[in-house]
Order: structure tokens, then sequence, then C-alpha cells
């Protein structure tokens, strides 16, 4: 369900899935499986970019065999690159009369070996027929652990198909041993507009459910248990933070109780309306799922209740909503 149709009870741990729309729906499935109140909040949306003239030179380097490696980090960028070398390939329509079918409908090897960050990734490489490799833990620090990683060195070339400003520490790690990293950004990473709005309408409803339960704000926190949130990148704990810190984002109480049937309001929650009280949630009525070690680390300064998974395989993030559900 989205943001504004979240109206479960109270009571059932809400799990809030800020994964981009393309990217959600397996988790989400398997959240309302285990009966979590799935809300489906993207702070990201991922849209494709025009290639630059160097974009398309990259390119050209990749088709005429110039990487020994070629790293592909999601399934957006799986798809757009693929895409991409498809239309380059195309051969010309005098040529088709030529070929038989099964020539036409073949996907040629690249002469660079893929590697799929993820599970998800390498299911988009195979289903057109590629051939890749997996690391072990579908993180940087798993990628670089790779036989086939590890044993690049100086003068060795690689290709990194991934969204505009992505994986900066595998490039990192690679540039300082020496070996040539380049890297065609297929995708951006945008602020989705109707975010703001989304968030307001689960808010306002959420709270609704949790006024039956108790007066808000009886109790330091606002409600009675921390929603989940699951974070997978440092771009959408920034969103994050940005979404609860808008000083127009409040929800106010009056307007809450109102949804209720006037003869359930008490002369205590009567003069909590009358104070116009402005509820704002704070990053720390919440508690996270985050992916890696950097944004751990973050939180961790922060002083917020988090679990680290080292992957957003289904199972982990799963485990982990499960520890903080408890």
């Amino acid at each position: 369900m989205t943001a504004a149709q979240s109206m479960s009870h109270s009571s059932t741990r809400v799990v809030i899935n800020t994964r981009p729309t393309e990217r959600a729906y397996p988790l989400s499935q398997a959240l309302k499986a285990a009966h979590f109140e799935v809300v489906e909040l993207p702070l990201l949306k991922l849209e494709p970019r025009s290639l630059t003239a160097h974009d398309h030179q990259l390119m050209q380097h990749w088709l005429n065999g110039k990487y020994e490696v070629t790293v592909v980090v999601s399934p957006t960028a799986a798809a757009l690159g693929i895409d991409y070398w498809q239309a380059q390939a195309k051969p010309c329509e005098h040529d088709l009369s030529t070929q038989l079918p099964s020539q036409l409908s073949a996907q040629p090897q690249p002469h660079s070996s893929l590697v799929a960050v993820g599970s998800a990734t390498a299911a988009v490489l195979s289903s057109h027929h590629l051939t890749c490799q997996m690391p072990l833990t579908a993180n940087n620090e798993g990628m670089i652990a790779m036989p086939l990683i590890d044993q690049l060195s100086v003068g060795s070339r690689v290709l990194m198909w991934r969204g505009l400003g992505g994986r900066r520490l595998l490039v990192e790690t690679l540039r300082q041993r020496g070996v040539q990293v380049d890297s065609v950004a297929w995708y951006e990473r945008v602020w989705p507009t109707d975010a703001r709005l989304q968030y307001q309408q689960w808010l306002k409803n959420y709270l609704v459910l949790n006024s039956e339960a108790k007066m808000i704000p009886q109790e330091p926190s606002i409600w009675s248990q921390s929603p989940i949130v699951i974070i997978s990148s440092g771009a959408a704990f920034e969103h994050w933070q940005h979404l609860l810190s808008s000083p127009r984002q409040g929800t106010d109480i009056r307007a809450v109780n109102d949804c209720m049937n006037e003869s359930e309001l008490t002369t205590e929650s009567v003069a909590k309306n009358q104070a116009e009280i402005i509820v704002q949630p704070q990053l720390a009525d919440f508690v996270y799922v985050v992916l890696g070690e950097r944004l751990a680390k973050l939180l961790a300064q922060l002083q917020l209740d988090y679990v680290q998974v080292e992957s957003l395989d289904v199972d982990e993030v799963m485990k982990a909503a499960g520890q903080l559900a408890r």
C-alpha cells in the first residue's frame, strides 16, 4: 500500500520501505506476508539520464573490448546498459535478410567479464543470456574481496555501469591499486515530488490510530511503537532528514482528534486540542534498518537505534526488521 493508504490497526508494527518504486515490491510483499504493515514511501526516484559525449566514447571502448571487467551495480544500470548495447549492435536493415532467426535473437557475450553486485542485477543480465559473477556479500567490501577484482593490478581497466555518484568507495579502492576505473552513469537519483505529501498523509492517519489508544502526546514518545524505516543509501537518508526537518510538515493534533467521534473526547483531550499542539516526529522517533558500514556509523553518531545489514537481500532485511520489532 502507499503511504496515503496506510490505515491498519495501530498494534501492527509499521515498516516504511523507502526503496525506489521499481525495487520495493519483493521486500514489501515479504514484509506483508510476515504481518508487518508496509508503507511504501520512495525517497529516491531513478531517472534515466542522457549520455554525454564522454559516456558514448567510453561505451565505444567497451564495445571494442578495452575493459577487462565491467561492474554492474544495479538492475536499472543493467537494463539501460543492455538497451544501449543492443541498439549499437543492431544490424543494418540490408543485413537482416542474410541472417537466420536464431542469429537475430542471440545476445553476443561481451569482451569484458561482467560482475553483478546483487542477485536482482544478475537476474537482469541472465534474462539476456549474459554470464556474470557475483560477490558473496552484495556490498563494496564483498566486491573488493572477489578473486576477479582482487587480481586487478596497475594498468587493468574496469568500467562501472552505475547511477550518478554511486559506488564511490569501490572506485576509490581500485584506483589506489593503480587500476583505471571509468564509469557510465545511466541514471540519476532524484527527490520524488510527491514524497512530502505521501508522508504527511500517512502521518495524519497513523496519529489518528494511535490517538485512539492514548491521547497524544501523553508519553515521551509520540507513538507506542516506533515505525521501522529501511534506508539503503546516504542519499535516501539525506532526503529522510529533509522530510522530517521541514517546518511545514508537522501535524496539528486538533485536526487528528477532530477525526475521532466527539463522544469519545475527554476533557483532557479537548484541552489539548485547544492548546494547538503540533506533532513533528524527529529522527529518534523511528528505528532503522540501514545498509552498510558508512550508514551505520552515521546513525551511531546521531545516537539512533538501528540494525545494520550487509545487503538488500530480502531475507537479511526481514531478519533485521524482526530484531527491531521485538
